[in-house]
């Protein structure tokens, strides 16, 4: 127990971590299959055969929930994501305000928009989004396309991220 396994990068390492995986499902050991499949996947993205949006794809995996070993780190994306769309929210706001100030202007309304993004999601493309009735001030006739924008990328993230956290918690407790 204890021993470290850093090697990524050479040519052999998808190959030993994968026969290690393969002996560690044999015995049911799944917390230590789960390691050797996070380090056989980033062996992979370090080949030079490996396609790059295959590449792509296993570093937001890895970087999102470290191959489905952390479940406490989807929540922690997911965090950190709803600070930058506020800040984005807070900035376009601010930017788009006719010069009387933003209709958002406190930093509250804005986060309680950006919190609206994930428990009602893809609802400010309705037209009935009526919640905001001083962004028609804004000369755009409602809400900024680059707003909704960030909203949708904001919205279906999170559902991603939200995913991620329950695959995550499943494969953490998984018995069978």
């Amino acid at each position: 127990m204890g021993a470290k396994f850093r090697d990524v990068r050479s040519d052999d390492a998808a190959r030993n971590y994968r026969t290690l995986k393969l002996a560690m499902e044999q015995v049911r050991a799944r917390q230590e299959e789960a390691m050797f499949f996070a380090l056989e996947q980033r062996s992979l993205r370090h080949r030079a055969d490996t396609p790059r949006l295959a590449c792509w794809a296993s570093w937001i995996y890895d970087w999102t929930s470290d191959y489905g070993q952390n479940f406490l780190r989807p929540v922690t994306r997911a965090a950190q994501l709803l600070a930058a769309s506020w800040l984005v929210y807070w900035i376009a706001f601010g930017y788009f305000a006719v010069p009387s100030g933003p209709p958002m202007g406190h930093a509250g309304d804005i986060f309680v928009f950006a919190l609206q993004q994930i428990f009602r999601p893809f609802e400010l493309w309705t037209s009935r989004y009526a919640m905001l009735q001083g962004l028609s001030a804004l000369g755009t006739g409602g809400i900024p396309f680059l707003v909704k924008l960030v909203a949708t990328v904001q919205s279906l993230a999170t559902f991603g991220l939200l995913t991620l956290f329950l695959l995550s918690l499943r494969k953490r407790f998984r018995m069978i």
